[in-house]
């Protein structure tokens, strides 16, 4: 399954870059979804499962990876805590716990071109 979503969203993003490029070069191509299938620098064992790596290349290194996080889903598994922005989330973005409800969104540089947003905390 996790080839099949890589291979797939590889092969349909470079398509649109590609008829972009063509029609509006000026235009980007955005994708959705991905949790480690976005990644720049993916995990050691999982770099098959990423399409970063080619559409990086094919957009001559303008690629931006971007992680959309909602806090309240956000747990103390150690899938979570891997996160590069964890410990920061932990100590300031955390929803549990707050007085008021934290009202802002939180941009995260986690590597060079890689970002994780944290939407702000539900009502």
């Amino acid at each position: 399954m996790l080839t099949m979503i890589t291979s797939n969203m590889q092969a349909k993003a470079t398509k649109l870059f590609d008829e972009n490029k063509k029609k509006s070069p000026e235009k980007i191509i955005v994708t959705y979804g991905g949790a480690m299938h976005n990644d720049l620098a993916p995990k050691e064992g999982r770099e098959q499962w990423s399409f970063a790596k080619s559409l990086d290349d094919l957009s001559n290194h303008k690629y931006v990876e971007l992680d959309l996080v909602v806090p309240e889903y956000v747990g103390t598994t150690k899938a979570w805590q891997d996160m590069p922005w964890y410990k920061a989330f932990q100590k300031s973005a955390s929803c549990e716990g707050a007085q008021k409800a934290r009202k802002k969104t939180i941009v995260y540089t986690t590597s060079p071109r890689a970002y994780a947003l944290i939407f702000p905390c539900s009502k």
